[in-house]
């Protein structure tokens, strides 16, 4: 019998902690913030081109580009917007 007090302590303990940990959480998420780079810019998806497509991630039909200038005329380094402007 002695020993049922501390167990139930215990247990009440570890049920309070669990609680309040899953109150804190927080609601949602904070989305991504969109935009390029301050070297980048922002332009739609060409849908034509594969590249843009799998490069659009969040789907928002926008990506950022970048011209190469060591590489062929035209080419250019895509990413997605979810980049955060450079800070």
């Amino acid at each position: 019998m002695k020993w049922l007090f501390p167990k139930r302590l215990i247990v009440s303990i570890v049920i309070s902690a669990s609680i309040l940990g899953i109150a804190a959480q927080p609601a949602a998420a904070d989305k991504p913030v969109r935009g390029c780079p301050n070297d980048f810019e922002l332009v739609k998806v060409n849908r034509n081109d594969p590249v843009d497509v799998a490069v659009d991630l969040n789907g928002d039909g926008r990506v950022c580009e970048k011209p190469i200038p060591a590489f062929p005329p035209g080419s250019f380094n895509v990413i997605d917007n979810t980049s955060n402007s450079g800070d």
